[in-house]
This record gives C-alpha cells, structure tokens and sequence, in this order.
C-alpha cells in the first residue's frame, strides 16, 4: 500500500483524526472489492467508498427501519478512496491518490468523459 502525498494531505484536511485513521485501516482491507453501489472504474484509475459491506447492510437495515438519522459528523463512508494499481515490479497493491468526500467525487466524475 502506498499513498499519494495528495491523499495523505486529504486526510490531515478533510477527516477528523479519528475518521482518518479509520480510512487508513479501511484501506488495508477493501480495495480489492468492489461492490456497485461502493465501488468503481475508470480506468486505470478505481474508486472506493470507505465503507465495508457488513456496515453498508447494518446501515441499509437502519435506514429500513426509519432508525437512521445523521449526526452531522463525517463518518469513513463519507469519504471516497481513488486509486491504482501498483505494477507488479513495483510490489503491487495499490497506491491511494486523493480522498474525496462524496460530493467531491460525483463533482470530479461528471467532468470525465
């Protein structure tokens, strides 16, 4: 796992310490799913939501049931991982380049063509 010096400031500007440090640890663990509703390509670049599919479905199911209500606090799924593929010469995995909140990400892809 590498990150972009640009993610690494997105973090220190974007989430709160205790929500950057949740993406960090997310980021060991979900990059390499990818789930439609989370998750996506352009390539060569993909994009994440930083959200697991077991918190996804306990918030689905809160919302269902009319407990969800939002505090008015960024969580880890407010925030979207862009990244790439590291070459396999390079070690592989993947390097992070940016953190986007949702906002920012439907913003940038609007633009793509």
């Amino acid at each position: 796992m590498e990150w972009a010096e640009g993610a690494l400031e997105d973090l220190q500007l974007k989430a709160s310490l205790a929500v950057a440090r949740e993406l960090v640890s997310l980021a060991q663990s979900i990059l390499d799913y990818h789930y439609p509703s989370d998750g996506g390509a352009r390539h060569p670049y993909l994009w994440r939501r930083g959200i697991t599919p077991q918190r996804r479905a306990e918030l689905d199911a809160a919302l269902a049931r009319g407990d969800f209500s939002e505090s008015g606090q960024r969580n880890a799924w407010d925030y979207v991982f862009y990244y790439q593929r590291r070459p396999a010469a390079r070690g592989g995995g993947y390097k992070v380049l940016n953190i986007y909140t949702n906002g920012e990400l439907i913003s940038a892809l609007s633009h793509i063509k």
